[in-house]
């Protein structure tokens, strides 16, 4: 990993404008972002990052790493619409310019994965969230075969192996893509991933069906009890808070401590991040953690 940072250092240092450029990598993971008033504006950010002197192109000659076009992407990002010239009833996409460096034309796609994330042109997190569920189930499916009522393996086992594979594909990154159903100020229905929320208590229903060997017609509540598992609900809230503690308990040489420390301070009006939306939600606005030193911890143990 260390060889690795000294290795895409250069890489990484290549946006000129800082509020409007970004560079992120994370071993041979790379991807650069560009914010502007339309894609054109985006576009040439990116194409400038490629080609001007020193940049992406540059580092690839001088490292010996050559980029591989067949598997690099480009993505706009955008929530706005167009109205459709063909039909007055319909809404389609804003034009999208071609991303070209050196006579190379950028595939252009509306999701892709990184770090185990999908992102969407949309900022929706919809297929991140059935990309995590359709794991679990197929998880779930496996395990099934494996609790027959004679030579099957116990209920015991089978919670272990539920609990420790099945749910931590499922709530990979939930801090990102769920919202944790709440009711907002003077509102009578809740707010949040609810329709999500139900097809992932399905999900977890096959799950303890298996551990318990009851009946289908059995009640998930029942079920969630016997099988000795959090309800769904209480599962990604339980990760969606874990997640937000430690990012607020960060180190102040955490490279995300100054973005999440004014998010903690200063909340925006509107156009919420997953980030501002947990603080929010879990009410940690201008609240203190208290961050333990693991160095101090032990010394103390040790006393």
């Amino acid at each position: 990993m260390i060889l690795y940072i000294l290795y895409n250092a250069d890489l990484l240092e290549i946006t000129g404008d800082e509020e409007k450029e970004d560079a992120l990598g994370y071993v041979d993971n790379a991807a650069l972002v560009a914010i502007g008033a339309d894609f054109e504006e985006t576009t040439k950010r990116i194409k400038r990052m490629m080609m001007e002197e020193n940049g992406g192109l540059q580092w690839s000659r001088d490292h010996n790493s050559n980029f591989e076009i067949s598997k690099s992407i480009v993505m706009h990002v955008l929530k706005k619409t167009q109205p459709d010239p063909q039909r007055e009833d319909k809404r389609i996409p804003l034009d999208r310019p071609e991303l070209i460096v050196e006579g190379k034309t950028y595939r252009e796609v509306s999701s892709f994965k990184y770090l185990g994330v999908r992102i969407d042109n949309k900022l929706g997190w919809t297929e991140q969230a059935q990309v995590s569920n359709a794991s679990a189930t197929k998880w779930i499916m496996q395990f099934k075969r494996l609790t027959r009522p004679t030579t099957g393996v116990s209920s015991k086992l089978m919670r272990q192996l539920y609990l420790s594979v099945a749910i931590p594909k499922l709530t990979y990154g939930a801090d990102i893509w769920f919202t944790p159903p709440h009711k907002q100020t003077g509102a009578t229905n809740n707010s949040g991933s609810v329709g999500l929320l139900n097809i992932l208590q399905k999900t977890q229903r096959l799950a303890t069906i298996s551990i318990v060997g009851a009946l289908r017609s059995t009640p998930s509540d029942l079920l969630d009890a016997h099988s000795g598992v959090l309800p769904m609900e209480l599962m990604l809230w339980k990760s969606c808070h874990q997640a937000l503690v430690r990012l607020l308990t960060l180190p102040k040489s955490h490279p995300l401590h100054k973005t999440i420390q004014k998010a903690k301070t200063l909340p925006p009006n509107k156009h919420l991040s997953p980030i501002d939306q947990l603080l929010e939600i879990f009410k940690l606005h201008g609240k203190t953690i208290e961050t333990i030193d693991k160095l101090a911890a032990e010394v103390a143990l040790e006393i």
